[in-house]
Parts: structure tokens; sequence; C-alpha cells
């Protein structure tokens, strides 16, 4: 039978002024179809089951060739004998594990010591007990590269959990911190509940295999051969109306050969009197480089990879278009 095989390539678009959710990348949602899915939503990725495999004698339409699985795409029997739909994903929805491909797990739960780790993924992520722990977050990118960080001036505070989040209450003062399992690494959000709360957050690394430099308003990961393995996309914040600002910078701060990641907050936006809170700061770390953007007439320069939605159009004086990582099928027998 012959099956799609994919090439990266890349849709800009403009249009009406309005947000346009990013196409069907969803950073923590259910690892089957994401049909129609946005970039981030709420739902855990609960690994799919295949209703019958390509040893059986015959495939009912919609039943998955599981042997067909590669990291980016699935395939599926339709209801014309002898035709199969490959679906292609931008981000990785299998996992290979003892020479199989199984479908990608961001879901959390606790082991013994009280640490939260993910299912199957393309990178190991554990979530520290405590707050004050010097690896509140670690990620296992494989092959000998990883980072851990802590927060600065945590306090010891309360963790919760759901299936796909961990959150910590009063990390810092009138400040929580809340930590997505996504399918390529971790998304943080820094919840400001109030105008009094701090305006810079330290976040000291530790790196193995890896060194951290800066790319423009963000933060990449590289190897020692000088690849870039994993990237924290420029940040943004969110207040409780939904305005969007940019006004979040992060910086590398190395001493003593250690390297401590520093986010600092806009503090005119936040003090403005019209600001509604919580105000949600959103850096991410992922594994690999970004594929998804937009362009801002009036910041040109300001890197949106790390967004979770694009906009289109004229909004104020300014113009936005956005771009998004697309595939190309080619034939593959």
């Amino acid at each position: 039978m012959s099956v799609a095989a994919v090439s990266a390539a890349a849709l800009f678009g403009s249009g009406a002024g309005g947000a346009v959710a990013a196409p069907s990348d969803p950073a923590d949602s259910a690892a089957g179809p994401y049909d129609g899915q946005s970039k981030l939503q709420a739902a855990p990725a609960v690994p799919t089951t295949p209703k019958a495999s390509v040893a059986e004698p015959a495939l009912a339409p919609g039943d998955e060739v599981v042997s067909e699985r590669d990291e980016f795409t699935r395939t599926f029997a339709t209801d014309e004998p002898g035709v199969f739909e490959t679906r292609v994903y931008q981000g990785p929805v299998n996992v290979e594990q003892g020479g199989k491909w199984v479908s990608v797990d961001n879901r959390i739960s606790a082991d013994s010591a009280g640490v939260l780790r993910n299912g199957a993924a393309p990178v190991d992520l554990a979530v520290a007990k405590d707050s004050d722990d010097s690896k509140l977050v670690d990620l296992d990118f494989s092959q000998g590269r990883g980072v851990s960080w802590s927060m600065s001036k945590a306090t010891d505070a309360p963790r919760s959990s759901t299936a796909t989040t961990a959150r910590f209450v009063g990390v810092r003062p009138q400040v929580d911190l809340k930590l997505h399992s996504i399918r390529t690494g971790v998304k943080e959000e820094i919840i400001l509940r109030s105008a009094s709360t701090p305006r810079t957050f330290d976040f000291p690394m530790n790196l193995t295999g890896l060194t951290a430099r800066m790319a423009g308003g963000s933060v990449e990961l590289v190897d020692t051969t000088g690849e870039v393995t994993a990237v924290i996309p420029q940040g943004f914040m969110t207040d409780a109306n939904d305005e969007v600002a940019e006004g979040v910078s992060m910086t590398l701060v190395k001493s003593g050969g250690k390297t401590t990641l520093r986010v600092k907050v806009d503090d005119a936006w936040l003090s403005d009197p019209a600001r509604a809170y919580p105000v949600v700061v959103d850096p991410t770390v992922q594994f690999g480089t970004t594929g998804d953007t937009m362009i801002n007439s009036g910041n040109p320069g300001f890197n949106y990879a790390g967004y979770t939605f694009m906009r289109a159009g004229l909004f104020g004086s300014n113009k936005y278009r956005w771009g998004c990582q697309m595939v190309c099928v080619e034939g593959r027998s």
C-alpha cells in the first residue's frame, strides 16, 4: 500500500483583525487525532488504544494501522477498501519504546518519593514535591542531556496537581507557580495575584551536556555539537481581562560556573490602574525548535514563538501576520 510522508514548509497569513488559534498543535491534549484542537488544551494526553492491528485479517474504517506509526504520523483505514489516511502532526504524537511506537502520554503521577513524573514522552519530566527543592523541575532530553532548575527565594509552598499540571500556591508573596506537562517539555506560568508582587524572578539552572545562550529575546540550550536541544521562547503576560503584554524579558546571569535564568516583568504595565489581576507570566521550555509564530509591525524583532495564540490583521495601529509550520506530502511506498 502507499503511505504519505512529510517534509516541512511554512505558511504565512494575514487578514481581518482577530486572534487565530494555533493550528492543530496542542500542548497538553489527548494524544489522539488532535483534529481542530488548539495549541494549548487542558485535557491530558491519554494514549490511544488501536481497535485493530495489521496482524488482523481486516481493518474496519477508522482502525489504525499500528505498524505504520512513526514519531509524527498515524495511519488509519478508510471506508474505501485499500485506501488509507495518514495524519501528520507538527509535534510528536508517538514515542519509541522497546522497539515499538507508543502514544505520547503527558499525564503526571507521583512516584514513591512524591515526585510527579510524566508517562511515555520524548522528554522525561519530574516535578519535585517541595517548592524549595534545588531540582524543582527536571527535564531529561536523553543522550546525556538535561536541565533542572529551582526558584530563588521560594517558600515551602503546598503543591496540588491535576492530570497534567502541578501548582505551588504562595511560592513567593502573592505569587503562585503552575507547571503544565506538555508533549515536548514543560509550560511554566508565574501567577501574580496582585500589583504588590515582585518584578524579578531568578531560576538557578543545572545543565547536563548543555550550554545556555541567548538568541534574541529567547534562550537556547545547546549540546556539545552545537545543536539546539531545547528552547525557552520569549515570554509574555496576560491579565484577567485577556489583555496581553510583551513586557517579559529574560537574561542569563553566570557566576561561579553556574547559570541563572532571570525573568523580569514590566512594572509600568503591572502598575497600570486598568490592570486586572491575576496576571499570568508565561515562559515555556520545549524540546527542539519552535514552529509557529506571528509578526507584529510595531515590534518586528520580538519572538512570538512561545505564544499560545496568534493574531492576524490590524490591532490598533499594528499589523499582524501569522506563520505556522505546515507539512507537504510526498509519495512513500
